[in-house]
């Protein structure tokens, strides 16, 4: 498949259910879902939105939950939805009367599960920058295919997955890597 024929995954709009025709998914959800399934030009564009799309959630997270805290009788749907539109760049559904915040599962039953998401971008580009530079040793990641590399698969085998859980995750990270986890790669392959 050529890149830019890649589609950006259908993510679900509010529920996590991915059914756009659920009645908890309003009219902007599915149009929302259609251009979200337009072919992407620029294959760095498009992981730099899904790289960034736990960010989003983690500052909306932060938000809503701070500003709950310091405010608990407050109409909470509304500063749901206030984030939502200002984070995930969502518009409200008009006419809808429910308690949307407190559907989201990561308020009640997975509280840092974006926080998972963030630390697996993080630590991809940081592998990737070292896998880059110090197994395939090349200047850029311009161009650079991982398929075939037989020297990736042995690094990998050696350094990530023959451990399993023999360290803590950070030490395994310094291990394969040469320095513990950073935002560094990411913020350099991402947010430059």
């Amino acid at each position: 498949m050529r890149g830019n024929q890649l589609l950006l995954p259908v993510m679900p709009c509010l529920h996590g259910t991915g059914n756009a025709s659920n009645q908890h998914f309003p009219a902007h959800c599915t149009a929302r879902r259609r251009d979200r399934q337009r072919p992407l030009q620029d294959l760095a564009h498009r992981a730099a939105l899904e790289a960034v799309e736990p960010l989003r959630h983690l500052v909306l997270e932060r938000q809503q939950d701070d500003q709950q805290d310091e405010n608990p009788d407050q109409d909470l749907n509304k500063l749901w939805w206030d984030h939502v539109e200002r984070f995930q760049l969502l518009r409200r559904p008009g006419g809808r009367s429910q308690p949307d915040w407190a559907a989201k599962p990561h308020f009640t039953i997975a509280p840092v599960y974006y926080h998972n998401y963030m630390l697996g971008e993080l630590l991809a580009s940081q592998l990737h920058n070292h896998i880059v530079h110090n197994v395939f040793k090349l200047e850029s990641d311009e161009g650079v295919s991982y398929v075939g590399q037989r020297k990736l698969g042995d690094y990998l085998r050696s350094k990530v997955l023959g451990p399993g859980a023999l360290y803590h995750w950070n030490d395994m990270i310094e291990r394969a890597t040469g320095q513990p986890l950073t935002p560094k790669y990411f913020v350099e392959q991402f947010i430059k």
